[in-house]
């Protein structure tokens, strides 16, 4: 038997679903070379989901992931050892004794032995194959697919769970309920679960993206499909960072109407920088305006907007894994869209990513709500209520997304706002408008637009921002539309003129915010 005939017939025995018989030919072909312990590897996994499937620990389903897993990992092994060349020992030799171990009673017991556990009824392989067609677990890895390195989503989902632990209960159950569950994340309903949890555990709008980057890893994977799991990576990056920047510059204008302070000449720039910048910043150069914001903070003894960013400090010095997985990001952020997107590519950015979040798992213990319309309620022998109007953005742990709300209470909160929050009480949080809004509370609409602050806009006075759903551009216009000695109560009759007057306060808002914390104002609306 040469070693082609050999190769051939293990490939025959997968498509056969003898994925069993073949790995005891395996085992007796890399006996002697330092391929055993592959090899071995996979056999204890084909026993274990065995052994877990016969006690019921596993879905039918389950199993079948595994065992598909199983088999991918041995066609992997063969391709590597088929590049590799023949083993140390003389080819022939070890064919010929694979042969003849074949022949011997004990070989011949343990190959049906495993057989019986492949056609064991508590095993069930509903998936072929051959050159052309792969399916492990729910993708299907068809002949303009390529197979990944490993199954995307991975890696974020073992270590994002661990990492937010603190700040979810839900995470911390979990881990017990699976932690005699070897290798969790390989099967689908635990996995299906846990990232649940982090969708959402994550903070409101960073929470949904999450959701979206699990549905992409469940595609087919094609090119299309590696080019939009990249690009998800990428925006989920992008965003996190955005967000806490927000919430320090909003911390920050507060922080400015109280008592003015003057910052040093990098520090003034950056700010500037922000506020007038035509384009998008790049994942690196926001990463450095964090930064920044974080040393003047320090410097100028403010309080935090995120308690938990005091000591982020570390994470900012050259070589740390923050430093690290932003330079990474950046990298593939300048690549894409210029050539092919291979597997490895998947890996290195979700690698990336993954880092990245790991480092910000407080995000986890935080919330965000889009505060919709307040209604004022005064009883004559009873103190002042006020109905509150909210959508509760992200995703509950009932699978709601962006769900309404209402709270009747006596405490107010600011009107057309997204608020940043932690616990329970949305009316201490940081007011993040003008940097997110919501675009659909601004015109009165149902639903809930959440939107972030990009750039201004070049060709004339308006401010550019992201829509987080499908990362399109909204524009929004000063239209000056209060003028002095105007009626107001004239004017806003019109429902239209109440939108006009909302997307007006937004960069109304925008440009004192602007004033007050650069302490000049060089930002130019016509009329305002």
């Amino acid at each position: 038997m040469s070693s082609k005939d050999f190769f051939a017939s293990i490939r025959e025995l997968l498509a056969r679903n003898n994925v069993a018989e073949a790995l005891v030919q395996m085992r007796i072909f890399l006996e002697k070379t330092p391929h055993l312990n592959d090899i071995l590897q996979q056999s204890g996994r084909l026993e274990n989901i065995r052994q877990q499937s016969n006690l019921g620990l596993v879905s039918l389903e389950e199993a079948t992931l595994e065992q598909n897993r199983i088999r991918y990992g041995v066609l992997e092994l063969l391709a590597d050892i088929e590049r590799q060349g023949a083993p140390p020992k003389a080819l022939q030799d070890l064919l010929s004794g694979v042969e003849q171990e074949s022949a011997r009673p004990e070989v011949q017991q343990e190959v049906q032995q495993a057989i019986s556990i492949t056609h064991s009824k508590n095993v069930v392989v509903n998936s072929s194959i051959s050159a052309q067609n792969v399916h492990i677990g729910d993708i299907n890895y068809g002949p303009a697919a390529v197979a990944p390195i490993q199954p995307l989503n991975e890696l974020l989902t073992r270590t994002l769970i661990p990492a937010i632990q603190a700040h979810s209960i839900a995470a911390t159950r979990f881990l017990e309920k699976v932690a005699a569950l070897p290798e969790w994340y390989r099967h689908t309903q635990a996995v299906d679960k846990a990232r649940e949890i982090l969708a959402y555990s994550f903070v409101g709008v960073i929470g949904i993206q999450l959701s979206k980057l699990f549905a992409i890893g469940k595609e087919e994977f094609s090119e299309n499909t590696r080019h939009k799991y990249i690009e998800k990576c990428l925006q989920l990056a992008r965003r996190s960072l955005d967000l806490l920047v927000f919430a320090f510059m909003s911390q920050l204008w507060e922080e400015q109407r109280k008592q003015p302070r003057s910052f040093d000449a990098e520090q003034t720039r950056a700010l500037a920088d922000f506020f007038d910048r035509a384009f998008e910043p790049s994942i690196r150069v926001q990463a450095q305006l964090l930064e920044t914001l974080h040393r003047l903070f320090l410097a100028h003894q403010l309080p935090f907007p995120i308690p938990e960013m005091a000591d982020f400090g570390p994470h900012f010095q050259a070589g740390s894994v923050f430093r690290k997985a932003v330079d990474a990001l950046q990298q593939m952020d300048d690549h894409f869209g210029k050539k092919s997107d291979s597997p490895e590519d998947c890996l290195a950015t979700e690698t990336a990513l993954t880092d990245l979040l790991t480092c910000l798992h407080f995000l986890a213990a935080y919330h965000m709500a889009s505060i919709k319309r307040i209604g004022y309620w005064q009883i004559r022998t009873e103190q002042p209520r006020y109905l509150h109007r909210f959508a509760a953005l992200g995703i509950d742990s009932k699978a709601n997304v962006d769900a309404e709300k209402i709270d009747f209470t006596d405490e107010t909160a600011y009107t057309d706002a997204v608020l940043l929050y932690r616990g329970d009480r949305y009316q201490a949080g940081i007011n993040l408008s003008p940097f997110v809004i919501d675009h659909n509370a601004l015109l009165f609409e149902s639903g809930v637009k959440a939107c972030f602050y990009r750039a201004r806009a070049l060709t004339d006075e308006q401010l550019e921002f992201c829509f987080l759903e499908d990362n399109s551009m909204v524009n929004v216009a000063w239209k000056g539309l209060i003028r002095p000695g105007a009626d107001l109560n004239e004017l806003l009759f019109d429902p239209e003129n109440q939108k006009i007057y909302n997307l007006d306060n937004v960069i109304a808002q925008f440009r004192d915010a602007r004033k007050c914390i650069l302490g000049n104002d060089t930002l130019s609306f016509d009329d305002l």
